[in-house]
């Protein structure tokens, strides 16, 4: 599971108790949820600079938390809005709202 994977990792990392663990899971859950949001909202305006940022931004918080493959999933994003490549910008935006689903807040 995700979530289990992120709070072994934040564990791992950084030394932390249970209670800190879980702090630092659920501020990465705001992030996640929280970048998702202005991702979509910079992908329904076209607006290339800001999903490159936006992108750029995810793929740091991402690895931060252990999750490099979707670091690279986010580095692939960033890289597409630099060639001005939206299929490939919605597509991975997809991947990524799917594959964080669980971690995602309402």
């Amino acid at each position: 599971m995700i979530g289990e994977a992120i709070r072994t990792n934040i564990a791992e990392k950084y030394g932390l108790d249970q209670e800190d663990v879980q702090e630092l899971y659920e501020a990465a859950q705001d992030s996640f949820t929280e970048g998702i949001r202005e991702l979509e909202g910079a992908v329904t305006s076209s607006d290339m600079g800001q999903i490159k940022r936006g992108a750029h931004t995810f793929k740091g918080t991402l690895a931060n938390m252990g999750l490099d493959d979707l670091a690279a999933v986010a580095l692939t994003m960033e890289q597409a809005a630099a060639a001005e490549d939206m299929e490939t910008v919605r597509q991975t935006l997809s991947r990524l709202r799917s594959e964080l689903r669980p971690l995602l807040l309402n």
